[in-house]
């Protein structure tokens, strides 16, 4: 069976993928996280250095829900 979104999630992958070889370029942990619900991007992070490690899905994460609380039926997409 073929998801109705698949584009959708193919261009979040990218995304995630995308910010993962950013962040290592910046010569932190090579990770990137996309927050996204229906089809919408709400949040988009990479990794930060040490100290005060935090990683791109805990930013995503954060960062999502400062800006719209709790979010029912959302995703998250991370990649290293």
């Amino acid at each position: 069976m073929v998801k109705e979104n698949m584009t959708d999630d193919i261009k979040l992958l990218k995304l995630a993928i995308e910010n993962s070889r950013k962040s290592m370029k910046e010569g932190n942990f090579p990770a990137g996280a996309v927050v996204a619900k229906n089809g919408k991007i709400v949040a988009s992070e990479v990794s930060v250095p040490y100290p005060g490690l935090f990683h791109a899905d805990s930013k995503a994460v954060t960062s999502a829900f400062n800006k719209y609380g709790v979010l029912t039926g959302g995703g998250i997409i991370c990649r290293t």
